[in-house]
């Protein structure tokens, strides 16, 4: 029970250095044939599927306006404000209502009968 499951090479009490990982990919990416200029753009990030993508851009979306924003990057583990943005700038259930209602709400006086 005093040993780690992955390993550092630098320090004996860290559990794992992600660059140890992120060599091992890049080296598998030339073993298959790609230049070593081209697998240094490669990062487990890049590499999230579709469906991760999706659960991160769903879940930092609905949460974006019930905390603040430093809470949510911490959460979501993004290092930028501009990257906890880029992923909850999407359109939401219910938005397209919530719109509707708001400018029938605010222009309710200014439109003849019937046109709401």
């Amino acid at each position: 029970m005093d040993s780690f499951v992955f390993w550092a090479a630098l320090k004996a009490d860290k559990p794992i250095e992600k660059r140890l990982l992120l060599d091992d990919l890049r080296g598998a990416l030339v073993e298959t044939g790609m230049s070593k200029e081209s697998a240094k753009v490669y990062t487990f990030h890049a590499w999230l599927s579709d469906c991760s993508r999706k659960r991160t851009t769903f879940f930092t979306s609905y949460m974006k306006n019930r905390i603040d924003e430093k809470l949510l990057a911490k959460q979501t583990g993004h290092k930028s404000l501009i990257m906890l943005k880029h992923y909850s700038d999407h359109v939401l259930d219910g938005d397209r209502e919530r719109i509707q209602a708001a400018q029938q709400e605010t222009f309710k006086d200014l439109m003849p009968e019937g046109l709401l």
